[in-house]
């Protein structure tokens, strides 16, 4: 139809991977959309299961190793301060963020996702509220704008525990390893502290250049899968 032509393209995508067990995902998420807005970039918000991506991978997550788990913290509140992101310590961690990640990957409309997604990380990181707990969810759902009790029937359905399955192994085709991972234009920015990184490729100065990286592929990582 001729009308169509007049439609204006649509904004280029920053797919955001993540899960709520991270909290470098949760202060990412708080900084990356005001990041992607003066880029003139929407943000995919995209639920991935980061202990799958463990096991795939044959790693272990920072709270595991003990002297890495104490340095993350103090990295965490140290920027959290900086940048005047609340966050407390959650109520218990880990915990099960199964239920979260497939309540959010049910919420097809982004706006509503969004919302959800911002109820959840303050819930878990501000709130100190349990995400595993099926009231948990249906409240926040509720204040997002969906039905919380249809919500939570639905991430406890079969088909949606077998989409987030899919989900993440989705995520490992397209190279994900760890939470949170920004992807846009096929390059990939893993973790809060690479937003510098993507905001200069974003803004057409990324430091890295082809010339420099071509001489660096021709390594092989020692292990492989």
């Amino acid at each position: 139809m001729k009308g169509d032509d007049n439609k204006p393209a649509p904004m280029p995508r920053i797919e955001f991977w993540f899960d709520y067990i991270s909290h470098n995902a949760y202060l990412a998420w708080c900084a990356l959309r005001p990041l992607a807005a003066r880029h003139g970039h929407t943000v995919d918000a995209q639920p991935v299961v980061f202990a799958g991506l463990l096991n795939h991978y044959g790693t272990k997550g920072p709270a595991e190793l003990p002297a890495k788990h104490l340095w993350m913290i103090k990295n965490v509140l140290r920027k959290a301060q900086l940048e005047g992101i609340t966050i407390n310590a959650p109520a218990s961690h880990p915990f099960n963020p199964l239920l979260s990640l497939r309540a959010t990957l049910a919420i097809e409309d982004p706006k509503t996702r969004s919302a959800f997604i911002d109820g959840m990380f303050k819930a878990v990181w501000v709130d100190r509220k349990d995400p595993s707990a099926d009231q948990t969810v249906a409240m926040i759902a509720d204040q997002a704008g969906e039905d919380g009790e249809r919500l939570v029937a639905l991430a406890h359905a079969p088909d949606t525990k077998d989409a987030l399955h899919q989900q993440t192994r989705l995520a490992i085709r397209k190279g994900i390893f760890g939470v949170p991972s920004m992807l846009t234009n096929a390059e990939l920015f893993w973790g809060y502290d690479d937003l510098q990184f993507l905001e200069l490729h974003l803004s057409g100065q990324d430091p890295l250049s082809s010339e420099q990286l071509a001489p660096w592929k021709r390594i092989r990582p020692s292990a492989k899968r």
